[in-house]
């Protein structure tokens, strides 16, 4: 590992800098109020590809410290103002400041140029971590769960289909402002088909606003597909093609028309991934007595996933006070698994070998839609009606064929396991928007997720050609749960120094689970509170400071509740834990941010913890036994730095580090533990502009020792390598990309228990060195449009404050 992290420090070294200058100014509205967040681009005139970039401050200032003397094009563009565009000069060593750039509101066109431009790869905002994912180029041909696992603060556990963010379990993913609540495991293998090519960026929130769920204790992931911002017909094409352990390609075509009035889009992605994982687990334990017991288990998995992708969508506005929109999108998963391997039990003197088999398929179906409807009666007050449909089918049938040897003797056990999981989602919200006066936003709104669910396992079983209905294995359930909300919320600018962001948020959760076997049915019904409430000081041009606080909620998840026994081998086996309670979270943050740069100090209160699958052994049936625990409590308290760094004019670092601290005590053990561990992370990405449009990305990520509950994980890292070439004539763009090359990103990890003595260990060699090769192209019209059509995604993101 420690090769991992000088090969991270070396691109960070300084270099000999040309002679460069500094370029400053300001961007206001019309009343002369500045405008944040406002892109600001500095192009080459040759050719319009870019050379710096930035965001203006909240005070409308933006700066660049390292630009050679040349001619360039100065493009700002901000949503819901006319772009922007003209030719400056920056002198050698004098610097230039740019006369204030005044943005009118309403409609442009920028046909003059076709902007060749790029955001940051990170976005370090006021509530959250934008990872623009089309400014990657290692993530060319990646699922978007392999760039989730690359991005910082965030862990993917595919051995036990977890995500962590911030070192905090309990994570929500929303796509498109939808947020999903189909089972971890499902939603995971989604995610592993689903095409990074299609995805504009991720956003990691640490803290939601109260008009977003207060699920997920540990925040929400939100997925956001690309729209065209493009005036006119236009598109994107792409084809990729590569290996892991075995092949990787893919494609991915997308077709959008904007007008005055009217857009409608359209994309297809198809990703084809073949890979060979190795999986190996163990445990040793002794008895009073001094017996000493071992196990030991290696098995081979060959993982072919095939995925196709449709999403299609349209988007009416009828005057400036009305608008309606819609969306179809249709998945379609299939993952098939052999698995080939053996195991040594030894008790005493006694050994027991099993040769395993078995083979798995997985396919899941996903249809969803959505619809919405808008409109201002009147002057600075809006209204937005959403409603959502979700229907997923996941089908799985496992086969196991197991042969036992001990002594002179032999076994044959074969096994096969059916599942039937389909389930309907209908969700409805009403949200309303006031603006009593400048820098006074108030929000007020109400929201019903209704689910159903049916999950059905059958099992026949067969020893020695003995075969019978296993009914240990076999269950039934249904499931119903009836989330509903209301929020009132508001923001509110004191001026240019102080901003307010609070919210309130009442939530009553009702579960009914019916359970078809002898374990009984379950019945929840609670209500909770979530305040939210954010203050930034803006203390000067360049600094601010920021506190905040917020309570969210974890529930169990239906795969958590719904005992479901999957099995490993004959001595390991992952079950569900019908007794799980909700835990609550409560979390203060302190952040100090300069410029682009930022620091925070962050403190959380878990009560009733849920720690993802928690071991527990058996001596008397040597079985190990997985399944989703309450810790009684977790408290964590962490330090997250993360600040561009502009090395010179064609070299860019963006950096991000955490480092944590938790301590935490079990509930669910004979003896329980408590513990203490500290860990770092680090996520660096170099980007280097060489020239003829060529640009080179190095960067990775690596995280140190660290535990979810009992599980301690071994430290784990990515070195990604990637090498893109614009052509000329606008023909399109080749990129080359390598990721994990090391192949460090694995999940190790281990837990000893003090009583009974008790050692296990589990490792899961994910093997995903990659090498892709990927070609897209535009096509069309690319007249650029500073004020688009929104399609529903993007009113959704509007209504969560993203800027």
């Amino acid at each position: 590992m420690r090769y991992l992290i000088l090969l991270y420090v070396l691109p960070g070294m300084p270099v000999i800098l040309s002679a460069q200058s500094q370029l400053t100014g300001t961007v206001t509205e019309a009343n002369g109020s500045p405008l944040p967040y406002a892109n600001v681009r500095i192009l080459a005139v040759k050719d319009s590809s870019l050379v710096a970039g930035s965001v203006s401050e909240v005070d409308g200032s933006f700066r660049f410290d390292r630009v050679a003397a040349d001619d360039y094009l100065l493009s700002i563009t901000s949503v819901g103002f006319r772009a922007y565009l003209h030719k400056i000069r920056v002198p050698r060593d004098e610097g230039l400041i740019v006369p204030p750039v005044v943005l009118m509101e309403g409609e442009d066109e920028l046909a003059e140029v076709v902007v060749a431009a790029q955001k940051p790869l990170y976005e370090k905002q006021m509530d959250r971590m934008v990872v623009n994912v089309q400014e990657s180029i290692t993530a060319a041909g990646s699922s978007v769960l392999e760039v989730l696992s690359r991005s910082p603060g965030v862990m993917v556990n595919q051995q036990q289909s977890s995500i962590a963010l911030n070192g905090r379990e309990g994570v929500m993913v929303m796509i498109n402002n939808t947020l999903s609540r189909i089972p971890m495991a499902s939603l995971m293998q989604m995610l592993q088909g689903m095409s990074a090519a299609n995805v504009e960026k991720i956003e990691l929130i640490s803290q939601p606003p109260s008009n977003l769920d207060a699920e997920g204790a540990g925040g929400i992931i939100h997925i956001v597909t690309k729209e065209s911002t493009d005036f006119g017909t236009n598109g994107t094409f792409g084809l990729s093609a590569g290996a892991k352990r075995a092949e990787v390609y893919g494609a991915n075509l997308s077709l959008a028309h904007r007008g005055k009035s009217f857009s409608i889009f359209a994309e297809y992605a198809y990703l084809h991934t073949h890979n060979v994982l190795l999986w190996q687990n163990a445990f040793r334990s002794e008895s009073l007595s001094g017996l000493l017991k071992s196990f030991q288990s290696d098995t081979d998995r060959a993982i072919l996933s095939q995925s196709h992708q449709f999403r299609v969508g349209i988007q009416k506005t009828f005057d400036k006070k009305s608008e309606i929109g819609a969306y179809i999108n249709l998945t379609q998963n299939n993952n098939s698994m052999r698995g080939e391997g053996g195991t040594i039990l030894q008790v005493g003197d006694s050994l027991v070998r099993t040769d395993i088999l078995y083979h798995e398929s997985r396919d899941i179906s996903n249809q969803s839609s959505h619809i919405h409807y808008s409109f201002k009666p009147w002057a600075k007050h809006t209204f937005r009606i959403d409603y959502d449909w979700v229907t997923l089918q996941l089908d799985n049938l496992s086969t196991y064929d197991n042969a036992a040897y001990f002594a002179e003797q032999s076994e044959a056990i074969q096994f096969d396991l059916e599942s039937y999981a389909p389930m309907n989602f209908h969700i409805a919200a009403l949200d309303y928007q006031f603006q009593p006066a400048e820098g006074i936003n108030l929000k007020a709104g109400a929201k019903r997720s209704w689910m159903d669910f049916d999950n059905s396992i059958q099992s026949t079983y067969d020893e020695n050609g003995v075969g019978e209905l296993g009914s240990i294995l076999a269950g039934s359930a249904h499931v119903q749960e009836i989330v509903s909300a209301a929020y009132i919320g508001g923001d509110w600018k004191a001026g240019n120094k102080l901003d307010f962001k609070v919210g309130l948020r009442y939530e009553h959760t009702l579960t009914d689970i019916e359970n078809g076997n002898v374990k009984g049915d379950i019945n929840r019904n609670y209500a909770n509170l979530f305040p939210s409430l954010l203050i930034q000081k803006n203390l000067n041009e360049n600094t601010a400071m920021a506190l905040g606080y917020y309570r969210r909620i974890t529930r169990p998840s239906l795969g958590d509740l719904v005992p479901v026994v999957l099995l490993i081998n004959q001595n390991t086996q992952f079950d569900g834990n019908a007794a799980l309670l909700p835990s609550i979270i409560d979390t203060y943050k302190l952040e100090l941010t300069y410029k682009r740069a930022s620091v925070a100090l962050e403190h959380s209160y878990t009560e009733n913890e849920i720690a993802p699958f928690q071991p527990s052994y058996d001596p008397k049936n040597e079985l190990v036994t997985y399944s989703p625990q309450n810790l009684r409590y977790l408290q964590s308290t962490g330090l997250l730095f993360s600040a561009p760094w502009i090395i010179a004019a064609n070299w860019d670092l963006q950096s991000s580090l955490r480092l944590n601290w938790r301590s935490f005590e079990t509930a669910h053990l004979p003896l329980n533990q408590r513990d203490a561990v500290f860990d770092l992370n680090l996520n660096l990405s170099n980007t280097f502009m060489l020239g003829n449009g060529y640009t080179a990305e190095v960067g990775g990520n690596f995280q140190s020792r660290r535990n979810w509950g009992l599980l301690i994980f071994r430290p784990v890292g990515s070195l990604n390598l990637g090498v893109q070439k614009k052509l000329v004539g606008d023909k399109g763009t080749i990129r080359l990309a390598i990721t994990d090359l090391l192949n460090t990103n694995n999940l190790l990890n281990g837990v000893v228990f003090r009583e009974p003595p008790l050692h296990m260990q589990n490792d899961y060699y994910l093997r995903n060195r990659t090498f892709m090769l990927n070609y897209s192209r535009p096509f069309g019209n690319k007249t650029l449009k500073s004020v688009k059509i929104e399609s529903a995604s993007e009113e959704d993101r509007k209504r969560m404050d993203v800027k």
